[in-house]
């Protein structure tokens, strides 16, 4: 009774070796993201369109909120310190993401700064695009109210005017 009892504990303590063995073969997987997102609606930002483009900044929710009057294209006079055009895409028909309250949209930015959202694609969660988020690959939120970055990376110093 007593061997055939260390037998079955040698038996059980190998099968859990190589159960714990197996899944290493397979690779890591991503358990928590490596990425954070961090709310900031105080950057200046400006959006075209065909016709007239705005100064402002986006909401929490991701929509933007202008903070003066429209101005039509060409026009010719100082433009307050701003951080990016949001809706200008980096190359024609760019695939991106739209943020409506931590919810993402896919779709395409078009030449002319309009977001087409793509027909039948499945929405998603900041949370789910954060867990695969590959900076070099990912397609980019365009109006996302803050910043996508390292977990852990301390805040940038901001810029003094």
């Amino acid at each position: 009774m007593t061997n055939t009892r260390s037998m079955m504990v040698v038996v059980v303590f190998f099968a859990f070796l190589l159960g714990e063995g197996k899944g290493q073969t397979e690779g890591p997987k991503k358990s928590e993201p490596e990425y954070e997102f961090r709310l900031d609606v105080k950057r200046i930002l400006v959006l075209f369109s065909k016709d007239y483009f705005e100064v402002g900044r986006l909401n929490a929710d991701g929509r933007f909120i202008p903070q003066g009057p429209r101005r039509p294209n060409g026009f010719n006079s100082p433009l307050e310190d701003f951080e990016e055009v949001i809706n200008s895409p980096r190359f024609s028909s760019e695939p991106v993401y739209e943020f409506r309250s931590a919810h993402l949209i896919k779709g395409v930015l078009m030449e002319d700064c309009v977001f087409v959202p793509e027909l039948g694609s499945k929405v998603i969660d900041l949370e789910s695009y954060l867990k695969d988020y590959d900076p070099k690959k990912s397609p980019r939120i365009y109006n996302l109210p803050g910043r996508i970055v390292k977990k852990g990376e301390p805040e940038q110093a901001k810029k003094k005017k």
